[in-house]
């Protein structure tokens, strides 16, 4: 038996090439591995039309086609998915999750690891506690984790800061130190990024942060 009637040995019945056989059945029956908009698989069980990437403002299919709700002769067209279509449709993909967009400053995979495989000393806890209190004083939704990433920093030996580190980070957001000419050649209505980790001359630590 050659290699190609190997590997196609149990594609269809001995008695009839019409006929399935025991494997390609057990493929056919195997759900689809549906994947998100970021390519990667949902691994969420039963699809629904609520979760796909194609459904629109109004409940319609954006894919009305591609999804098995028109034929190709009908072309697009205006159309409510039924209630469970979802499940078996075709071209379904989920929705891109929105915590990596929303928390875009968390610590995920080995950067996450790293920062909390061992226990935190009281220091470590200390500035975490100092920094949270700040950012959220400033406004930050992100405090918790920008202050855990800062925890990481330290204990990388990073030598770098944030502007929300700084003393001359005015309230409003604009540099104090640029508007009074410290930081040479910088527009005096400076507004810096102020998670960005960098080295400024003219950096000066907020009290009560370490």
């Amino acid at each position: 038996m050659t290699d190609a009637e190997k590997l196609n040995a149990d594609a269809v019945s001995p008695a009839s090439p019409l006929v399935p056989g025991e494997a390609a059945r057990g493929a056919a029956a195997a759900p689809f591995e549906r994947e998100d908009a970021a390519g990667k698989f949902t691994d969420a069980g039963i699809n629904t039309c609520a979760g796909c990437l194609h459904l629109l403002r109004r409940g319609t299919c954006g894919e009305p086609v591609a999804a098995g709700l028109l034929t190709v002769e009908e072309g697009f067209g205006i159309v409510w998915p039924p209630e469970g279509h979802g499940a078996a449709c075709p071209a379904f993909i989920g929705k891109m999750p929105t915590a990596a967009a929303d928390r875009p400053h968390r610590l995920i995979g080995d950067e996450a690891d790293r920062c909390q495989a061992t226990c935190w000393d009281d220091a470590e806890i200390a500035a975490f506690t100092a920094r949270t209190e700040r950012f959220a004083l400033l406004g930050r939704a992100d405090a918790d984790d920008l202050a855990e990433r800062l925890t990481l920093r330290d204990r990388d030996g990073d030598d770098r800061r944030v502007c929300l580190e700084c003393t001359w980070l005015g309230d409003t957001g604009r540099c104090l130190a640029a508007a009074t000419g410290r930081i040479p050649g910088a527009d005096r209505r400076l507004e810096p990024a102020q998670t960005i980790l960098q080295r400024c001359g003219a950096f000066g630590l907020r009290k009560g942060l370490v």
